[in-house]
């Protein structure tokens, strides 16, 4: 059982992370994915951990460099097929995995 499910399972209310907990959700937590809970959570856990809070920095970092690297335009007409793709598969007119 990990830190997040002990301070749930005690009915403490909130999240506590170690670096098991942090690490894989370092990339939710740039992209604001996490709930408010969970910000904290994370928030508490960096400012004591250094060796997170580094990888935090270069997980950011990383993608600022994919981010100023990726400026290439799509083909022509990607946007319009991908477009049609997700609106065939939100109608469920198309198999998930077909073509």
């Amino acid at each position: 059982m990990n830190t997040q499910d002990v301070a749930t399972a005690e009915g403490a209310g909130s999240v506590a992370y170690n670096c098991e907990d942090a690490l894989p959700r370092l990339y939710q937590f740039i992209d604001n994915e996490l709930t408010l809970e969970e910000v904290q959570a994370m928030h508490d856990h960096l400012n004591g951990c250094e060796s997170c809070t580094f990888e935090l920095t270069v997980r950011v970092k990383l993608k600022q460099i994919i981010a100023e690297s990726c400026f290439d335009p799509a083909p022509e007409g990607l946007r319009q097929r991908v477009a049609e793709r997700l609106a065939a598969l939100k109608a469920g007119t198309v198999p998930a995995s077909g073509n």
